[in-house]
């Protein structure tokens, strides 16, 4: 190796030489390229990492939303449950009451809403405001009467109230025996006649009459004031 005559040194190799200058505008080359290299790399890393955490910005979105419908649904199945084994148990509770007492012993309201149509009516176990009951001065008789009384109510005699709507929208009240009168009509009312079991009378209904005129008509042939 020698000198230039710029100063520089000059190899000769089998295919001719190269100078210093050479391989150190290669070597500046090979770093300017490793860095764009470097800056590339990292700018796809930074770029990847921006896609995923999208990608994963979106799932956790996704997944909220499954999550929210899915508790939605179970909601839903849960109300659609609980309205479907309610009326089940109401429907068996109602199934076994009327095993005991028929349905329309319960409170029911009538589709008649014309002048004298019936308007409800209602079954109960007899009490003593019904048929009433001598004053306390009547001494044996209240007795007499009293023990009557205790004889109907605890063979569960039961009353039927029935409601009908009036002219001026004022409404009537009949009530009778339902279903079976009792035996002891009579004693009772001889033992007090001024009782209200005269105005039940002898007999009983299976259901209120559909209208007052009606009612008033079957009241006085149960009390024997007319004819059937």
């Amino acid at each position: 190796m020698r000198n230039n005559d710029d100063g520089s040194n000059y190899d000769r190799g089998f295919f001719g030489g190269h100078t210093d200058s050479d391989a150190a505008r290669r070597g500046k080359e090979d770093r300017e390229y490793q860095d764009r290299l470097l800056r590339s790399q990292l700018a796809d890393a930074d770029r990847y990492n921006r896609e995923m955490l999208e990608i994963n910005k979106k799932q956790r979105g996704i997944r909220h939303v499954r999550k929210k419908n899915l508790g939605l649904f179970w909601l839903i199945i849960a109300i659609i449950a609980f309205g479907y084994f309610s009326e089940r148990n109401n429907e068996s509770q109602n199934n076994e009451q009327n095993s005991i007492h028929p349905a329309h012993e319960k409170t029911k309201r009538a589709t008649q809403m014309y002048s004298g149509g019936l308007l409800e009516y209602q079954v109960y176990d007899m009490y003593l405001g019904v048929v009433g009951s001598p004053p306390p001065s009547a001494g044996q008789d209240r007795v007499q009467y009293m023990s009557v009384f205790n004889q109907v109510a605890a063979a569960g005699q039961k009353i039927v109230n029935c409601v009908y709507r009036a002219e001026n929208n004022k409404l009537s009240v009949y009530q009778f025996w339902y279903k079976k009168a009792p035996s002891q009509v009579s004693a009772l009312i001889a033992i007090y006649p001024n009782s209200s079991a005269k105005y039940l009378g002898y007999d009983a209904v299976n259901a209120c009459p559909s209208n007052s005129d009606e009612a008033l008509r079957v009241r006085q042939i149960s009390m024997r004031l007319r004819s059937g």
